[in-house]
């Protein structure tokens, strides 16, 4: 079976014993202080992502991702521009 489908003995193995799939990824953010981060958006609420990545050390990519884990989202916009 492991041939045929490409995988290793213990990845079978592995899969008989949880049959159910994984839904959530059950780690901690390892590269960002989440407590810097809310007293970065605390300080600066108008901030872009990649002014407090450079702030924070961290990537653009790194901030999004923390920011929805903290249950925030990037500020919208009420009022469409006026461009044409």
């Amino acid at each position: 079976m492991s041939k045929r489908f490409g995988v290793s003995m213990r990845t079978l193995f592995r899969w008989k014993n949880r049959i159910e799939p994984k839904l959530k990824r059950n780690k901690p953010a390892t590269k960002i202080d989440m407590a810097a981060l809310k007293a970065d958006v605390k300080n600066y609420p108008d901030a872009y992502n990649d002014e407090r990545a450079s702030r924070l050390g961290v990537s653009k990519s790194c901030i999004f991702y923390a920011l929805k884990r903290l249950g925030m989202s990037n500020k919208k916009n009420t009022f469409p521009s006026q461009g044409g």
